[in-house]
């Protein structure tokens, strides 16, 4: 095998010419193709986010896992569509917007939660509390002004805010579920749910045909109280006190009792 003798100005060309190319490479996979994987991945959670919204209003199924009114009772059914009242076009109302709070289409709890809509302050106080606790501003969605949908987790990813995210107001004897606080909600619904399915914890609630799967439910739930009332911070005493009588209180409800399932739960550790 022959050997050619390179020059010094060869050898000065070809070593750019390497360092330039392993350049190029390297700013592809450590820039670009991280960001075109990060923008595929939003376009793909969009998308699948859509799709899934169109498939479980025709099964006729609410996708959002919450605080439930009543412990113990399934409500996976459709939200109240929106209506819009005194003769208003949709367009109206939104042209006219905050201005008019007593417009807003709530969700309704029939008592057992607040009905009243959230002011500005309540709803930064809210977000801000969700985002302290870890879950991303841009997964933080407050219901809009024509918006039924309840608070709850959607997908393990979208925290959806709404008036229900407030305790009842309602004087008299009444469950522990309608007595968590907002920040006990939140603390619920993002120490509770997403985390645990970040660490895939999260238990399966809805089968292949869209059924809930009862027992799942309750588990599911009970962690998620348990979860926020052992390791969310700025919680009140009563805040977790009240979220642990919801956990019990949904156990209970679906015959399970804690000592039975205590290993299967996620709540060792936040």
């Amino acid at each position: 095998m022959e050997y050619k003798k390179l020059s010094i100005k060869d050898l000065v060309v070809r070593t750019g010419r390497l360092w330039s190319d392993t350049t190029m490479i390297d700013l592809f996979f450590v820039t670009l193709l991280p960001l075109l994987s990060a923008v595929f991945s939003k376009l793909l959670a969009t998308v699948k986010y859509h799709i899934t919204i169109v498939i479980l209003r025709k099964k006729k199924i609410a996708p959002f896992k919450m605080i439930v009114p009543n412990p113990g009772k399934m409500e996976f059914g459709p939200s109240k569509p929106p209506t819009i009242h005194d003769g208003l076009s949709v367009a109206k109302v939104e042209e006219i917007g905050e201005g008019l709070n007593d417009l807003r289409k709530i969700k309704d709890t029939n008592g057992l939660r607040n009905e009243l809509p959230l002011t500005e302050s309540q709803i930064k106080e809210l977000t801000d509390y969700a985002q302290n606790l870890g879950m991303p501003k841009e997964n933080i969605r407050v219901a809009g002004p024509d918006d039924t949908s309840p608070t709850g987790l959607l997908f393990d990813t979208v925290l959806n805010i709404n008036n229900d995210v407030l305790p009842s107001n309602i004087a008299g004897k009444l469950s522990a579920n309608s007595k968590i606080t907002g920040n006990g909600t939140i603390a619920h619904e993002v120490v509770g749910h997403y985390e645990s399915g970040l660490a895939r914890r999260s238990f399966q609630v809805i089968d292949e045909e869209f059924n809930v799967i009862t027992r799942n439910f309750a588990l599911d739930e009970a962690q998620a109280s348990i979860r926020a009332a052992r390791f969310a911070p700025e919680l009140t005493q009563a805040d977790r006190m009240m979220l642990l009588r919801d956990a019990i209180s949904r156990l209970r409800n679906a015959g399970i009792r804690i000592g039975d399932v205590r290993d299967l739960l996620f709540i060792d550790r936040r």
